[in-house]
């Protein structure tokens, strides 16, 4: 009779900050995150001082006099107990060196929530999910507790942004962190792997992000940045189109990094380690405005100009049109006004949409947008000059490897990995 029970899910709490981060970032790899519940689920319900999910393991009548009651879904406290003394088991067994114990640790949130195992149960299902959820919303609130804010959260990816200026006070602050982490008992099973140090990064969401970083922190006296550009987005405009984007959005980085970390001078008077992007009254540093001005909005409105002219030309001929036909992507719905689209305004609208997130040249940023969508007559608030994500999302939330049992979040639109090559 229960048809509509395999529809109910536990969502895991997912957050997504888009924004410009001029402090140091650091980006986590979370592992074991069900493990860690399953072994730790009695502290983890100590924390919140009770266990609604839990039923007790004797049934009780109404007319006992005992009063109580538990839900179907409920999973009895018994069952609980036997899973976790087997699971420590296994791990006990497997820190020893036993394979086959390791094996069984590792595809056992496998059997869990397949249906198709011979452990599976619903109601266990069910109890693992919303512990995990509760675990993984504690630890947040332990980064929080700490001193990080969240940046962007899923169950196996983790991006904080820390209060320091520099990469190397960043990674000594994050071994501290890692360290107080893994010394709580509600978290001791669970796996945290520093991926990235961002020294200054632009974030739109999981698939679109650019900014200056590194995978390891050198001790020496300048640690080696590099420039990472991951913009999904860009692959719905033109060919040609990527391309300007992509060296429109380092020019950018550059310039903010820059003014992040200027060279140093000669002179003897000590230099701040960081010129502020703004000021203590919230206005913008006069530099920065002016660099951005001269360095970068004075070429972008003469390259933009000139594409307007080129394609304007192009496109009166059949052998360069091609250059300006939108891509065919999944998760794209056809648009009738598909011919009616301009691939440079397309592109002036992701750029503008990238430099937006920077609040500390907000001004700037909307001035050069009006500037910009005058040359194609357009008004700044109307619908044509307004930015809409081109694709749709087919997420496969927490998808569980047969092979390697990695956990992970699919994007069937999104996510490059699963994307076909450009011309397939």
């Amino acid at each position: 009779d229960d048809i509509t029970g395999p529809l109910e899910r536990v969502i895991m709490p997912s957050i997504n900050v888009p924004g410009s981060y001029t402090t140091v970032c650091v980006e986590l790899e979370v592992r074991n995150l069900a493990i860690n519940t399953i072994l730790t689920s009695s502290i983890i319900n100590e924390v919140e001082g009770t266990d609604s999910l839990l039923a007790p393991s004797e049934p009780s009548a109404e007319g006992s006099g005992s009063g109580v009651l538990y839900s179907e879904k409920a999973f009895a406290s018994a069952g609980a107990g036997v899973l976790r003394e087997m699971v420590k088991h296994w791990w006990s067994e497997a820190c020893q060196g036993n394979n086959m114990a390791d094996i069984m640790v590792q595809h056992l949130i496998r059997w869990v929530e397949s249906p198709a195992s011979c452990l599976y149960d619903r109601s266990l299902h069910q109890y693992v999910r919303m512990l995990s959820r509760k675990s993984f919303q504690q630890l947040m609130a332990e980064f929080r507790r700490v001193g990080s804010n969240v940046v962007f959260a899923s169950p196996t990816r983790l991006l904080l942004q820390t209060s320091k200026t520099e990469v190397g006070n960043a990674y000594a602050y994050s071994q501290y962190v890692l360290k107080s982490i893994r010394g709580n008992p509600s978290f001791h099973f669970i796996d945290l792997d520093i991926k990235e140090y961002w020294d200054y990064l632009v974030w739109y969401d999981e698939y679109n992000y650019g900014g200056k970083g590194c995978q390891e922190v050198v001790e020496t006296d300048e640690q080696p940045l590099e420039t990472v550009m991951h913009w999904q987005l860009s692959r719905f405009l033109p060919t040609p189109m990527q391309t300007i984007f992509h060296d429109w959005v380092v020019e950018y980085l550059e310039l903010m990094q820059g003014f992040k970390r200027p060279e140093s001078d000669d002179s003897s008077t000590p230099r701040m380690t960081q010129i502020p992007l703004t000021r203590e009254n919230g206005e913008v540093n006069e530099e920065l405005s002016t660099a951005l001005a001269d360095k970068f909005s004075k070429p972008l409105k003469k390259q933009i100009s000139g594409l307007i002219r080129r394609q304007r030309e192009e496109l009166l001929h059949p052998e360069l049109a091609s250059d300006y036909v939108f891509p065919v992507l999944p998760g794209v719905l056809t648009d009738p006004n598909e011919e009616k689209r301009n691939p440079v305004l397309e592109l002036v609208k992701l750029l503008m949409q990238v430099l937006s997130l920077s609040k500390s040249t907000a001004l700037e940023t909307r001035l050069l947008r009006r500037e910009l969508l005058a040359l194609f007559e357009v008004r700044e608030f109307s619908k044509e000059g307004r930015f809409e994500n081109p694709g749709n999302s087919l997420k496969i939330a927490e998808l569980t490897c047969s092979a390697c049992c990695l956990i992970r979040d699919l994007d069937l639109c999104r996510d490059e990995d699963v994307l076909p090559e450009p011309g397939t």
